[in-house]
C-alpha cells in the first residue's frame, strides 16, 4: 500500500520531526510504501521510503514585520499558507502519480499541512487521513486577536473536520471537544492515537534500574519552563513544610533539569531554597538518563487553563522510567486523565496546601514512591501505535 505523507516538519530537527520519524517507522512495519512530503531540509530517516522535498515560501523577515504590522494574517493557521501551501499543492500533483497512491495523510504542526492535504483529496479523490499531533483552535499559544481572523481560522479547522476521511488525535480531552463542536458524523471518523516509544527505546525498558530507596526524597522536574508554567505551587508547599517545622533541607530535594525562568529563580532565592531546589540546567537528551534513573519522583507542571488539550510527550519518558508521577494540572485535562489512569497523584493549580500535605507523607513512607501502575508505558508501545493505525487503515479502505 502506497501512502502519501505530508510531514512538513520531517525533516528539521524537533520534537515534531521525531515523533513524525516514529509514526512512519511503525507504517512501513505494517507494510506501508510511504512517500514523504517536507519542506526542504535533510533527509536522515534511514528505512526504506520515497522522499519529496517542497519549497518553503515563508519569508522570515517578511514574516517578521507582518507580525509586528498585521500578526493575526501570518497566524491564520500559520506563515505557510502564503505560498508554501499553493505551491507545494502544484509541485506535488506535477511530481507525484496518483493512479499508484491510495490514500493521503497529513500531520500537524503546522496546521497548514492539512489544507495542502483537502486540496490535493478534492484534485485527486483520494482518502485523506488528518492527524492532529496538537490542536488547531484549541492551542492556547495560537493567539490571535481579532474576531474577524478567529472566525476565518475555525472556519480552516471546520473545513478539515467535515472532510477528512479520518481523523486522528493524541487523546480523549480533544476529541470530546471536537465531538461537542461538530456532532457525530465527524465524531465517527475521530480516532485517538498518542504517541509513541521508538523501538530501540521500547526494546531496552527492562535494562532501567529500579529505585533504591534512600534517606533524602528526590523529585525531578525534567524539560523547560515558561511563563505560568512554572515552579510557584512546589515551591508554595516546600516553604509549607519548612513552616512546619519539617527538616526540608534532609528529608526533600527537587531538581530541575532544563530552562528555569528568570521568575523562578528569584522565587527560590527569595524563598530561601537554594540548597533544597537545585537547578541543574539544560542538558541534552544524552545525558539525561542517570537524573531520571536518580529520581524517586517526578514533577510534571501545566499552565492553569481551564482545559489542557496537549499530549504531555514529556510523561512518556516519565512512564517509562517507573517513578512515581506528581502533576500539577487542571483537573480536565489530558495530564490529568493519564495520571488517574495510571494510578499516579496530581494537584489542581494552586492547591499548595493540599501538594504540601502529600509531600510530608511522601517524606514519612516512602511506600507511597512505589503506589502507582508501573506496566502503564505499554499503553505507548510500538505495538499499540501500530494496532491503532492498521484499524484506521481498514476504516479508509472501507469507505
Amino acid at each position: 500500500m502506497k501512502v502519501l505523507y505530508i510531514m512538513p516538519w520531517f525533516t528539521r530537527p524537533s520534537a515534531m520531526s521525531k515523533h513524525c520519524k516514529i509514526f512512519l517507522s511503525n507504517a512501513i512495519s505494517l507494510g506501508i510504501n510511504p512517500i514523504v512530503v517536507s519542506l526542504n531540509g535533510k533527509d536522515d530517516f534511514k528505512e526504506n521510503h520515497d522522499y519529496l522535498p517542497i519549497k518553503d515560501y515563508s519569508n522570515k523577515y517578511v514574516a517578521a514585520l507582518f507580525r509586528r504590522l498585521f500578526p493575526d494574517i501570518v497566524n491564520v493557521p500559520d506563515v505557510y499558507n502564503y505560498g508554501t501551501v499553493q505551491m507545494g499543492v502544484k509541485t506535488i500533483l506535477k511530481k507525484i502519480n496518483f493512479e499508484e497512491i491510495e490514500c493521503i495523510h497529513t500531520v500537524s504542526f503546522p496546521c497548514s499541512s492539512h489544507l495542502m492535504g483537502y486540496e490535493l483529496a478534492k484534485k485527486t479523490g483520494k482518502p485523506w487521513i488528518a492527524q492532529f499531533y496538537d490542536p488547531w483552535t484549541d492551542n492556547p499559544y495560537r493567539k490571535i486577536e481579532t474576531a474577524i481572523f478567529r472566525k476565518k481560522d475555525a472556519i480552516m479547522e471546520r473545513l478539515i473536520a467535515e472532510n477528512a476521511s479520518a481523523i486522528i488525535h493524541t487523546n480523549d480531552v480533544i476529541k470530546e471537544i471536537w465531538r461537542e463542536r461538530y456532532g457525530e458524523r465527524v465524531a465517527q471518523k475521530m480516532f485517538v492515537q498518542p504517541m509513541s516509544y521508538e523501538n530501540e527505546v521500547y526494546s531496552n525498558v527492562r535494562n532501567i534500574p529500579e529505585r533504591t530507596d534512600k534517606p533524602k526524597v528526590t523529585i525531578s522536574y525534567i524539560g523547560k519552563l515558561f511563563f505560568d508554567r512554572n515552579l510557584d505551587d512546589i515551591i508554595n508547599a516546600i516553604k509549607i513544610l519548612r513552616d512546619k517545622g519539617v527538616d526540608i533541607q534532609n528529608k526533600i530535594t527537587l531538581k530541575v533539569i532544563g530552562e528555569a525562568t528568570s521568575h523562578d529563580i528569584t522565587n527560590i532565592k527569595n524563598s530561601g531554597l537554594e540548597k533544597v531546589v537545585e537547578l541543574v540546567g539544560y542538558l541534552p537528551q544524552n545525558q539525561l538518563k542517570q537524573y531520571y534513573i536518580d529520581s524517586d519522583a517526578f514533577l510534571v507542571i501545566d499552565s492553569p487553563q481551564s482545559k489542557n488539550v496537549f499530549f504531555p510527550s514529556k510523561l512518556l519518558d516519565y512512564f517509562l522510567y517507573k517513578r512515581l508521577i506528581i502533576g500539577i494540572t487542571p483537573e480536565v485535562g489530558v495530564t490529568s486523565e493519564l495520571i488517574k489512569k495510571s494510578s499516579n497523584i496530581k494537584f489542581e493549580n494552586g492547591q499548595c496546601v493540599a501538594l504540601a500535605d502529600y509531600l510530608l507523607r511522601l517524606i514519612n513512607d516512602h511506600s507511597l514512591l512505589d503506589s502507582f501502575d508501573k506496566d502503564f508505558y505499554e499503553n505507548f508501545s510500538p505495538m499499540s501505535l501500530r494496532k491503532t493505525y492498521k484499524s484506521i487503515i481498514n476504516y479508509i479502505c472501507q469507505q
